[in-house]
């Protein structure tokens, strides 16, 4: 399992369902790790949906350089337009009628200093040697980004680990360091004094080779990065870092039934 660190000064991962408000997903959502992780090793947009939706994907929420602060967002306003807008209010004015195309303020929710820690497992062996190769040597084929082509993204390799067990969820409450995706039935969280929890839903899975959404899944999460989540009832990944036992929950490739 490949393990590496990606921040930004700014991120913008959008609700699809968000029109005139734009509001952003609280993290990285499946489909844009795929494309950042692709953008590494240098697949095309038609290429890496064959390669990657079964590959196994984690997402850790981290402070920026290991601060744990709140997860937060800067609310923006934004005024579309275009050359011919002043023409088309002139004629508005003196015949009356209907404008189109005309500009409307909108707001906008943008991650200030987001950063996380992202767990990659791939039977493809190109992807596997290729991606750690590039994290190695802190090369990428193309510019990765954190949902706007403006918001370039930074990456570190943390290491290579092996997975000591998967399980396939048991009764037993379990502490994760990653956040607790789920499709479907939702994972029992134990509620712990003075930690924060929030579900996040409609998150994409995947992206065709048309760009759109192949499937959705939801989320448990902590706003505060750094915070673990005591869960059951969920498959889990465990490895050792330095004799400590992690756990981790990978983020489904398929959507199953509620």
């Amino acid at each position: 399992m490949i393990v590496f660190d990606v921040w930004s000064s700014f991120g913008y991962f959008r609700r699809h369902y968000t029109t005139t408000s734009a509001s952003t997903h609280p993290f990285i959502p499946r489909s844009a790790a795929e494309g950042l992780i692709a953008a590494i090793i240098g697949y095309r947009s038609e290429q890496y949906p064959d390669l990657l939706w079964d590959a196994k994907i984690a997402v850790e929420i981290r402070g920026p350089k290991a601060q744990a602060h709140r997860v937060t967002k800067i609310p923006l306003g934004i005024s579309y337009t275009h050359s011919d807008f002043w023409q088309e209010v002139r004629r508005y004015l003196k015949r009356g009628g209907n404008l189109n195309h005309v500009p409307v303020p909108r707001s906008i929710e943008i991650l200030r200093e987001p950063a996380y820690r992202l767990y990659f497992s791939s039977e493809h062996s190109e992807v596997h040697s290729q991606l750690v190769q590039n994290l190695r040597e802190h090369r990428t084929y193309y510019t990765p980004y954190f949902g706007s082509s403006n918001m370039l993204a930074n990456f570190e390799f943390v290491g290579e680990y092996d997975v000591k067990m998967e399980t396939e969820g048991s009764a037993k409450p379990e502490r994760v360091v990653s956040i607790v995706p789920f499709c479907g039935k939702m994972p029992r969280v134990k509620v712990e004094p003075n930690s924060r929890y929030a579900i996040e839903q409609n998150l994409p899975l995947h992206l065709s080779k048309e760009r759109k959404p192949t499937g959705y899944y939801s989320a448990i999460y902590s706003p505060v990065p750094g915070q673990s989540i005591v869960v059951s009832d969920t498959p889990l990944c465990v490895f050792e870092v330095d004799g400590d036992e992690r756990k981790i929950v990978f983020i489904p490739t398929t959507a199953s039934p509620a």
